[in-house]
């Protein structure tokens, strides 16, 4: 039972999940799709979106069973303690690692700015200020996007109608040129890739009006598909596809590109680094206030801002435990892929359950319709 007063409004929802699941990893988009499908990148974008709405739908759906809880707290009624509290544990443990995971391409992208700068000093800094966030609940962090999210979408437009002009569409061609198989395994990759969805889950109960979530958490992944897009065409319609696999970050690359080209642009790539620092903070805050939160209700604490700091000794030692970028890429894919199963598989079967069991209270329809 949701005992906290702290409520977020719809928008705020939205906002939140949109900052979420763009995290660090935008920066490297275009040469992942490409790498798989070339300049048809933009069909996996659409089709990974779409499987995301199907696993969405279900998140919520069971989410508005038990509209005052969140998914540490039904998960133990439905399957019981013994397997239900070992459930929110793995959900834990996947949030944590996103966390480190964040926090050390973070780290490996501001090396490649700041290379004098020791990655631990980053990555201690960058946690630290999470810390400060998340340990006073959702409603600030909500403040926080609210500030964050404009300058995201302005930072974010800048640079495409910076580079707009030159942008070659003929990149682009030919069309529909991949491999059907191919298409259909990078759209599944491209899903469970979408780290950020799941993330009502746990904030739902929060919204002050969770029946108004469907139309928040399907917004935020239109206006999560079209960012994508736009990225994806505006880089390959610069870079051309075959460059675009060659470069580690080729958003950077394409913020960069504006600095080289002379006129009064002059250093316009350092504004962009803020866009990125604020991308990987979003995502940083969420991630680690929904792994707080999520422990503290299992182990039934009257506060979810005890469990933050304790968590950071964690955090550090696993964003330290690859040795380079092209090992993070990799623990990256497993989590990422490991992380989707369990997005996808294990709320459609709290749901079955759920019902078969009766758990849900009908008076949970009743609260919505108060609320």
């Amino acid at each position: 039972m949701l005992k906290n007063k702290d409520r977020i409004t719809s928008l705020q929802m939205f906002v939140i999940i949109v900052s979420t699941i763009n995290a660090i990893e935008v920066l490297k988009l275009p040469r992942d799709l490409s790498l798989d499908v070339g300049p048809d990148g933009w069909l996996v974008l659409i089709g990974g979106h779409l499987i995301s709405a199907v696993g969405v739908f279900f998140i919520i759906k069971l989410g508005l069973l038990y509209p005052d809880e969140t998914f540490a707290d039904y998960t133990p009624k439905i399957l019981g303690r013994f397997l239900g509290n070992p459930v929110v544990m793995i959900a834990v443990f996947f949030w944590i690692s996103l966390t480190a995971r964040i926090v050390r391409e973070f780290a490996d992208f501001i090396q490649l700015i700041l290379p004098q700068t020791p990655i631990e000093a980053i990555i201690l800094s960058m946690l630290l200020v999470a810390a400060y966030t998340t340990r006073h609940g959702i409603e600030p962090i909500a403040r926080t996007m609210d500030i964050l999210f404009p300058i995201f979408i302005g930072l974010l437009a800048l640079l495409v109608f910076s580079v707009l002009i030159d942008v070659d569409f003929s990149n682009l061609l030919p069309l529909f040129h991949s491999d059907p198989k191919a298409l259909a395994l990078s759209s599944v990759e491209t899903s469970v890739g979408l780290e950020g969805q799941e993330i009502s889950l746990m904030l739902l109960p929060f919204m002050a009006m969770p029946q108004k979530a469907y139309k928040a958490v399907y917004g935020a992944l239109a206006c999560n598909l079209a960012l994508r897009i736009i990225l994806f065409v505006v880089t390959i319609g610069i870079f051309g596809a075959e460059l675009v696999k060659t470069l580690v970050w080729p958003v950077e690359e394409l913020s960069r590109s504006i600095a080289f080209s002379g006129g009064g642009f002059g250093r316009l790539d350092s504004l962009f680094t803020a866009l990125w620092v604020t991308v990987a903070f979003t995502s940083l805050i969420v991630f680690l206030y929904c792994a707080s939160l999520a422990f503290s209700r299992v182990m039934k604490f009257r506060e979810q801002s005890l469990t933050v700091l304790p968590f950071l000794p964690v955090i550090f030692i696993l964003s330290l435990v690859p040795e380079s970028i092209v090992a993070t890429e990799t623990i990256s894919d497993y989590l990422s892929w490991g992380w989707g199963v369990f997005t996808f598989t294990v709320p459609p079967l709290l749901l079955l359950i759920s019902y078969l069991r009766g758990t849900h209270r009908n008076k949970g329809q009743e609260r919505l319709r108060e609320r």
